[in-house]
């Protein structure tokens, strides 16, 4: 059988069933394009879940800035506030350091002699309120440094200046007329005793 006629053959056997080439065609290819759909959805899903991935691990790092942030922040904020809060301790200490100080100029040179006195020691009315205004400014500087406005390191620096103050003869005379106003401050009024008894 010649080419032409094979070829003719087929042909009329495909249009006597109804179909063509082309239409082979057409069946065929949604076939191939359901795979490649799918392999298209595949790539979307593994894509979103990279994206959600990555979005993820971004707010990890934001979450962790954050905190970062704000224990500096809280780290600064007590830093300030600790050196602010020395900075008044030794203000304060200063102020009542130098009170006393102008107090004490005032008193006459014999109110610092360390010989013991065998009576009373003759005071002016106007000695005896400088000396009991000493008392009372070192009162208020030791319950300053008790509840904390004062360090305890800046009060050791000037403590055994003020003890030696307190246990001058005059200072012990006039302690004894003042002591009971001290009774509801058991503190101080056991550091004086421990002056007392250090003296004697």
């Amino acid at each position: 059988m010649l080419p032409g006629a094979i070829e003719g053959g087929l042909d009329d056997r495909l249009v006597r069933s109804g179909k063509s080439v082309i239409g082979i065609s057409t069946i065929t290819a949604p076939r191939g394009n359901k795979g490649r759909g799918t392999q298209v959805a595949q790539g979307s899903w593994a894509r979103s879940r990279k994206v959600e991935g990555g979005i993820a691990a971004l707010d990890h790092i934001l979450k962790f800035m954050t905190l970062g942030i704000i224990i500096v922040g809280i780290t600064a904020i007590y830093t300030a506030l600790h050196t602010n809060n020395r900075r008044l301790g030794a203000d304060i200490f200063l102020r009542y350091s130098e009170r006393i100080s102008d107090l004490r100029r005032r008193l006459p040179t014999a109110a610092f002699h360390d010989e013991g006195a065998g009576g009373t020691i003759e005071m002016t009315p106007d000695e005896r309120r400088i000396v009991h205004e000493v008392i009372f400014s070192i009162f208020e500087l030791y319950e300053l440094k008790v509840h904390g406005f004062v360090p305890p390191g800046i009060w050791k620096i000037r403590e055994p200046d003020i003890e030696r103050v307190l246990s001058l003869p005059v200072f012990q005379q006039e302690l004894a007329v003042v002591q009971g106003r001290f009774a509801k401050h058991p503190r101080f009024a056991a550091w004086l005793d421990q002056i007392g008894q250090g003296r004697a």
